[in-house]
């Protein structure tokens, strides 16, 4: 028998490393993880396992751009990497460099691709989303009529906004054909003008339970809807395609029936508040015009005062007119002096005439425009003279009526009046005392 080699514990380790990387460099394992352990430098560290062996794997953190599932104890996945050896140790590995969840397998990737498509087509995009209506008047929900779902939200939309009109277009939420009834539902609800909102719901379940509202076709209709549609499809962890692309997504139906109608209570509590603003406002107004009305009938019982502004506009009208007119008199003998001395160098004879003629003319002009603008001024004022002595008390007065007053207020009712004073009745000519002996309220 030939003498074996004899190899040191590291050549052995470093030849078994060469040997088991060279016959499994890339191998894909399925198992259960146990043991597992994240390191601060954030690799995995852990067992998979299956009925009747182990074996240790490493997971490190530059691969773990790829992983798009959370990783657990108990958790059965789909590893793929190579086999190596841990020198040191002397410990058989499997170094990994992508994990799939075996529960999910390829379903869950579609998911993914599907989800990334139609991203990077804008249709998640908040500018895609329609605004969800306040106050609806008649509102789809598509869903089983057989469901929790169903019952969940109509006893939500009873409790908050029993007034809104409610139209169930049912439809299958699971199964292989479902998505192709949903489609339809969404195409008879889109068909009704009145729908302000359609609600897309069903409960929860799992990721094949709830594939129904993975399909592409489904989530082209519900991006293409005019309606704004909210979806509330199954529980709060639960995400759908639907759910991406719908208007607004609601953690779960209930959710969804609340975000679709208001609260009749909160409603009332506002129309209180502004029927209490409006009262106020309202008293407000009456007072500020009651004020106003007297202010009015004091100023409108002197006729003299409301003239006397007038005249003094007049008045100040009439000075700056004539200010206006000196100054563009010193103006225009400042600008002649100037040409004169210009002539005077210059000697042009026929110059000096024209401009003395245009001179004189724009003088003229001036002086006819201000005659008529202060003939003017005066026809207004003698005009608005008239009507207000025709509009005055005196001229009511000389009509035959009269004025009654009482500890200096004018008496407008019987009622206001005060058996045994005095009142004055005020004529077009003098002013008559008398006592108040009795009131006859008319």
């Amino acid at each position: 028998m030939s003498e074996l080699l004899i190899l040191s514990v590291s050549e052995l380790n470093t030849r078994a490393k060469l040997a088991l990387e060279s016959q499994f460099a890339q191998v894909a394992v399925s198992g259960e993880i146990s043991n597992l352990v994240q390191a601060s430098s954030g690799h995995y560290y852990f067992s998979l396992k299956d009925t009747k062996a182990q074996i240790r794997c490493a997971f490190f953190s530059g691969q773990q751009r790829k992983l798009t599932i959370g990783l657990r104890n108990g958790q059965e996945i789909i590893a793929t990497g190579k086999i190596s050896l841990y020198e040191p140790r002397g410990d058989y590995q499997l170094i990994i460099s992508q994990i799939q969840d075996k529960g999910l397998g390829l379903l869950y990737q579609q998911f993914i691709e599907l989800k990334n498509k139609l991203a990077q087509m804008g249709l998640f995009d908040e500018n895609h989303k329609k605004p969800i209506p306040s106050f609806p008047e008649h509102l789809a929900i598509i869903t089983s009529s057989k469901g929790a779902a169903l019952h969940d939200i109509m006893t939500t939309i009873h409790r908050r906004f029993p007034i809104v009109k409610t139209t169930l277009f049912p439809s299958e939420v699971q199964g292989a054909t479902a998505h192709i009834q949903l489609i339809a539902a969404l195409k008879k609800a889109q068909a009704d003008n009145s729908i302000d909102c359609i609600i897309l719901a069903r409960g929860g379940g799992s990721l094949e339970d709830l594939w129904a509202f993975n399909h592409e076709e489904l989530a082209m209709e519900i991006a293409n809807c005019p309606t704004p549609i909210i979806s509330g499809i199954g529980h709060e962890t639960d995400f759908t395609i639907a759910d991406f692309v719908a208007d607004y997504r609601a953690a779960t139906p209930t959710a969804a029936a609340e975000k679709a109608t208001p609260n009749q209570k909160d409603l009332l509590l506002h129309l209180k508040q502004w029927q209490s603003r409006l009262i106020y406002l309202m008293n407000q107004s009456l007072a500020n015009k009651q004020k106003t009305l007297t202010w009015l009938l004091l100023r409108f019982a002197s006729p003299d005062k409301i003239l006397a502004q007038p005249w003094q506009r007049f008045d100040f009208a009439n000075r700056l007119l004539k200010d206006l007119c000196m100054q563009k008199n010193t103006a225009l003998s400042h600008r002649l002096a100037l040409l004169q001395k210009r002539l005077d160098k210059e000697r042009p004879s026929n110059r000096l005439n024209l401009n003395q003629q245009r001179l004189q003319h724009m003088h003229q002009q001036l002086l006819q425009s201000l005659n008529r603008h202060l003939d003017n001024k005066r026809f207004q004022l003698k005009i608005l003279s008239q009507t207000l002595q025709t509009l005055g008390p005196q001229a009511t007065l000389q009509r035959g009526y009269a004025i009654a007053m009482q500890n200096n207020k004018v008496l407008t009712k019987a009622n206001d009046a005060v058996i045994g004073n005095e009142i004055q009745i005020i004529l077009s000519q003098g002013k008559v005392i008398s006592i108040t002996k009795e009131i006859i309220d008319g």
